[in-house]
């Protein structure tokens, strides 16, 4: 008869053979005999965050915790898993815990240090790394990191000495050779330094075949492209792609893997190798290629989770993607790859062209052999590193907190008209785009690619523009291609009962569309699927949501029972919503605090709508406060909703978001008294009262300053608002 032992024994052999189901079905059968055993709760952890279930795994942990809470390893691998999930600040206090208990538990030091890295907490970060050294001096993965760390506070002599170390404890350290790598794109190194990388890691790939380590086989030819690009010219480096971009596949295909493992290995290498090709593809003139390669990897994911795992993703030829176009009304296609930030521009009846890159003011790399545009790649520099800070700012941001410099330098940050400063709109080169592309357009589709997507990109361009966002081509020429049904019932309204503004809101929409007004927590899962589904013009959904950019299909929205998940929705096979002429979210931002990169395609609620055929959706990428929020829907749907000339949804949502950020304090007075009229007693006194604060405000400023008279001139107000969807929504 088996023992505890045993199957313990078992599921150990099969954990370190890599079959981690196989594992924990082993783990299961010892806890089934013995429950009390840390080690098996603990091993049965590692080979559920193995297959990428780390809720599951911390269950597993904490249940190895409360049988031993003294139980270091337990603790630091609570950690790593919390890290998974993205949870750092929790992850953190795990390792704590571990090194409370083992001060000299090294693993626990480094990946704290990671963990604080991620939050670009650095100097931290090194203090930790520098902890997990002086307990193992040989850790090199540990002198790397630090000198990753080093390179983001610009310190980097400092960054140079510790990947050095790294290479002196292990000189094939093909990730050390990669971060000197990107030190040396910093600091334009001699072109001697990029040639002995290029033949280090060209060794490295006769060294370790695809045959015996897949993994790290591909992670060197990741490196080796990099290095490439800057030294050959961009058609040798598109035939170099071929090779690793077909093992990238075949890995997928001849390995068997779970779901979660399949994403990742796609995620990790397939998306890297088919990015740079799209970038390489339009470098060297072959533009229409180059954008159906970009758009096939946009609609893979979305038509994964819809079909399942037999999906194979197409592409719109240019030619079909002429339909979404008129004369007036253009499509800006953004496509970021490790080696180039490409911006397509579409116009009816004319070619497919690109948009250069701006002239860069930073030194050229004097070598001749040089290879590559450098204004190109001192572009993905710059993006790159307005990316970060613009996150750092927004992660320690806090809503409450008017004065802090995420919220107050926005404008700045987004669109800094100062002679040499880098804005997001000088990195995009969107001045000249306007100046030389749209003079003769209106109407603008964007379609931005990975963290592209989380900004405002709409508040680069001029009010003169009505603007709207699609997830890709593809969307589009789907919802071009459908045959609204005609709606049967009014506007669905759902909210969550809120403070006065959130019920003012409320009410007012009622009023302007005669919607169906239900309240959210009495409904469950079934009962909102089912009001769905019932031919609605619109939906306006005013409650809480999340949204998981690393897993979208675990994003949700909050019901009474049971939230509903964005695979729910899109798994409703029969749900039809091509009468919705709107989908309204507010209070449900699209994931701008996540630290982790977009490494393709964004999957968000906008998607997953239009997917279900609704016509257009609205959407925060940010948590806007209660107020501007209420004032630019109320004026929304004013403008939606007028019975004269009720406007399609990108016009109306432009409309109001010019209106309010250019109204000064005595307009809003006017106008909040105007709509008080439409309101119950009470309501009506509280926005009375506010009509007079904003006069009040008005009258105590003595400014020449225009931006000083208006109260939502700011952008935080309004520009987190997008419209996502077709210009007849």
């Amino acid at each position: 008869m088996e023992t505890a032992e045993d199957f313990w024994q078992q599921g150990y052999e099969f954990l370190e053979q890599g079959d981690f189901v196989a594992a924990i079905a082993s783990y299961d059968r010892a806890i089934e005999i013995k429950s009390d055993d840390h080690e098996t709760w603990n091993n049965r952890g590692n080979a559920l965050d193995d297959l990428g279930r780390n809720e599951e795994a911390i269950a597993s942990y904490d249940r190895a915790i409360e049988i031993k809470p003294d139980y270091h390893e337990a603790w630091g691998n609570r950690g790593v898993a919390l890290s998974n999930l993205n949870r750092k600040k929790e992850a953190i206090a795990s390792y704590d815990r571990a090194i409370k208990i083992k001060p000299d538990y090294d693993t626990a030091w480094y990946n704290r240090g990671a963990a604080l890295d991620e939050l670009g907490m650095y100097d931290e970060a090194i203090a930790s790394y520098d902890r997990a050294i002086k307990i193992k001096p040989e850790k090199d993965e540990a002198w790397l990191n630090r000198g990753v760390a080093l390179n983001d506070l610009g310190r980097y002599e400092e960054a140079i000495a510790s990947y050095n170390k790294a290479l002196e404890i292990k000189p094939d350290y093909d990730s050390a050779w990669f971060n000197w790598q990107v030190l040396a794109e910093n600091r334009l190194v001699d072109f001697g330094h990029w040639l002995k990388v290029r033949e280090i890691f060209r060794a490295g790939l006769q060294k370790i075949s695809f045959e015996k380590e897949p993994h790290r086989h591909l992670v060197i030819w990741q490196r080796y492209i990099s290095v490439c690009y800057r030294t050959m010219p961009p058609a040798e480096v598109q035939k170099l792609i071929e090779n690793p971009s077909a093992s990238a596949q075949r890995l997928v295909a001849e390995t068997s893997m779970t779901e979660w493992q399949e994403r990742r290995i796609r995620e990790k290498f397939a998306s890297f190798f088919q990015q740079t090709q799209v970038a390489t593809l339009a470098q060297i003139g072959k533009l229409e290629e180059a954008l159906e390669l970009a758009e096939k990897q946009r609609n893979s994911r979305l038509g994964y989770l819809i079909e399942g795992q037999g999906y194979r993703p197409t592409a719109p030829s240019y030619q079909e993607a002429q339909q979404l176009l008129n004369s007036s009304t253009a499509i800006v296609y953004w496509h970021y790859s490790p080696v180039g930030l490409t911006t397509f521009i579409l116009k009816h009846g004319q070619p497919l062209k690109i948009l250069p890159p701006p002239v860069s003011e930073l030194p050229k790399e004097t070598n001749p052999r040089m290879q590559g545009d450098q204004n190109i790649l001192h572009q993905v520099q710059a993006w790159e590193t307005w990316l970060k800070e613009w996150k750092a700012t927004y992660r320690s941001y806090q809503t409450a907190d008017q004065t802090h410099p995420w919220r107050t330098g926005m404008k700045l940050q987004l669109e800094n008209r100062n002679k040499g400063a880098v804005s997001l709109k000088s990195i995009l080169n969107i001045q000249p785009l306007i100046d030389d592309h749209l003079k003769d357009v209106k109407n603008l589709i964007l379609i931005p690619h990975r963290d592209l997507h989380l900004l405002p990109l709409h508040f680069l361009f001029p009010f003169k523009f009505t603007t709207t966002y699609l997830p890709s081509l593809q969307v589009g020429l789907n919802l071009h291609r459908q045959t609204p049904q005609p709606a049967t019932k009014p506007l669905l309204n759902l909210h969550q009962p809120g403070n006065t503004y959130i019920n003012i809101t409320k009410d007012l929409i009622t009023q302007f569309t005669g919607a169906e007004d239900h309240n959210l927590p009495t409904l469950n899962q079934a009962q909102f699927l089912e009001l769905l589904g019932q031919n609605h013009s619109g939906l306006q959904f005013t409650g809480h949501g999340s949204h998981d950019l690393e897993s979208p299909e675990n994003s949700c929205l909050s019901l009474l029972k049971g939230d509903l998940r964005l695979t729910d929705l899109l798994h409703q096979k029969y749900l039809n919503l091509s009468s919705y002429r709107l989908i309204c979210l507010t209070a449900c931002e699209s994931g701008i605090t996540n630290n982790q990169s977009l490494l393709d395609e964004y999957i968000g609620w906008n998607s997953a709508f239009l997917a279900k055929q609704a016509r257009a959706v609205i959407s925060t990428l940010w948590n806007v406060n209660t107020r501007s929020s209420a004032f630019l829907m109320i004026r929304f749907y004013q403008l939606f909703s007028d019975p004269a000339q009720p406007l399609p949804v990108p016009e109306a949502l432009r409309r109001a978001q010019f209106w309010l950020s250019s109204q000064e304090y005595t307009d809003m007075g006017d106008w909040c008294d105007e709509v008080a009229e439409l309101l119950n007693p009470s309501d009506r006194d509280y926005l009375r009262t506010e009509a007079a604060n904003f006069r009040d405000k008005g009258a105590t400023i003595d400014s020449p300053d225009l931006a000083q008279h208006r109260p939502f001139t700011n952008p935080y107000h309004w520009a987190g608002f997008i419209c996502t969807g077709l210009f007849s929504g």
